[in-house]
């Protein structure tokens, strides 16, 4: 399962991205080099189940998240 991230970022820094079921287990962690202005980051996400993830996404100024849901 691929995901992409699109990230408009002000500085170069290492990002951190990690997904996590509904029960907050954690089931998949990537550490990225993002650039200075627009990065597209391609994702190939372990198998798992069809249903509702977040994925949290973590800067060194910010943190985010979002809710994804994986249909095969």
């Amino acid at each position: 399962i691929n995901v992409t991230l699109n990230l408009m970022d002000d500085q170069s820094e290492q990002v951190a991205v990690s997904i996590f079921d509904l029960s907050s287990r954690e089931v998949a962690a990537y550490s990225i080099s993002s650039q200075t202005g627009k990065n597209n980051i391609e994702l190939t996400l372990p198998q798992v189940e069809n249903g509702i993830y977040f994925l949290s996404l973590k800067t060194n100024q910010e943190t985010f998240s979002k809710r994804i849901v994986i249909q095969n």
